[in-house]
């Protein structure tokens, strides 16, 4: 959970120090002490890091936050940090996040914490300079993560029954923006 910021081809500069987390999905063939090894690994090479025995709440957790800060400030055109100073930003993320969760909640998974919002606008004050990976994306031209972040949280909604119409809005929103 690291935030980076591409300045050129080959020159990254890393906006704001996240926890690394690594973990097993449940049912893998390794074990334990082999993930213990490996975050051991990454710490010695000043890269804090932390195993975990399932991954899967972990990795929703991390999906409510960039599924709900990358499009708004993508379109926005703001820093991560801006949604704190913006209050409309703030509640499109916000409602974006309530839907994830929720999504979650419905696929089993317990989050790694108790309220979206909060860890939202946690995120946002801790990586407030940065620019997000999509915003980024589309100041470049380049391709973005968008069906793999708000893509997959629509299909999975879809399998469930469950309407994100803040997902998508934003989902429709970048698209046309990244095809204009």
């Amino acid at each position: 959970m690291q935030a980076a910021r591409l300045i050129e081809p080959g020159v990254v500069t890393r906006a704001a120090p996240g926890e690394t987390i690594l973990g097993w999905v449940p049912g893998h063939a390794h074990g334990a002490a082999e993930l213990e090894a490996i975050a051991a690994t990454f710490t010695q090479c000043d890269l804090p890091t932390r195993a975990v025995e399932d991954s899967r709440p972990i990795l929703w957790g991390k999906l409510v936050l960039n599924a709900a800060i990358n499009p708004v400030t993508a379109l926005a055109g703001v820093s991560n940090g801006e949604l704190l100073e913006r209050p409309a930003l703030l509640e499109r993320a916000n409602a974006i996040a309530r839907e994830v969760a929720e999504l979650a909640r419905r696929e089993g998974i317990a989050l790694p914490y108790d309220d979206p919002a909060e860890r939202l606008a946690a995120a946002a004050a801790a990586t407030a300079a940065n620019h997000s990976s999509m915003l980024q994306d589309l100041e470049r031209g380049r391709p973005t993560e968008l069906d793999a972040i708000l893509g997959t949280v629509l299909r999975r909604a879809a399998a469930v029954g469950l309407a994100v119409p803040a997902c998508q809005a934003a989902y429709d929103e970048v698209r046309r923006r990244a095809t204009a």
